[in-house]
């Protein structure tokens, strides 16, 4: 990674949260406007909640999907959407993605991951992945 954009509906936020990354990492680290972040992009980190347990046939996700889409219009054609959203496990970000030829991962894995991460310092224990994974289906 040679640097990391920040984008968020609160520039102050985004700001704040530049000011605590570099702090932690040895890289360009800016906030900036939705177009200049997606500007040539090679991975999208999608982490708001936009997306999060809506239904498919709702106008805040066709909302969401169009947005995205305009947004996504602007990165690298070998760009790679990450979303963390889990639920639903298409999301609009990742439909908007996807419409546009980019590869596209939603946030379930790293929920499983978290999990057991969190079932190994609790118990000492070696999570049951196979376990964990198949309950989420």
């Amino acid at each position: 990674v040679s640097e990391v954009r920040v984008v968020n509906r609160n520039h102050a936020r985004a700001e704040r949260l530049v000011r605590e990354l570099e702090a932690s990492v040895d890289l360009d680290v800016r906030a900036c406007q939705a177009q200049e972040a997606f500007a040539e992009s090679a991975l999208v980190l999608q982490a708001s909640a936009a997306g999060m347990g809506w239904r498919d046939d709702s106008e805040s996700w066709r909302d969401c999907v169009s947005k995205a889409s305009l947004a996504l219009r602007h990165v690298a054609p070998s760009a790679v959407l990450f979303d963390l959203v889990y639920r639903p496990s298409i999301t609009p970000w990742m439909v908007a993605a996807r419409n546009a030829g980019l590869e596209s991962e939603g946030g379930l894995g790293m929920l499983v991951a978290q999990a057991a991460a969190a079932f190994s310092l609790w118990t000492g224990a070696a999570p049951p992945l196979d376990e964990m994974l198949a309950g989420l289906c």
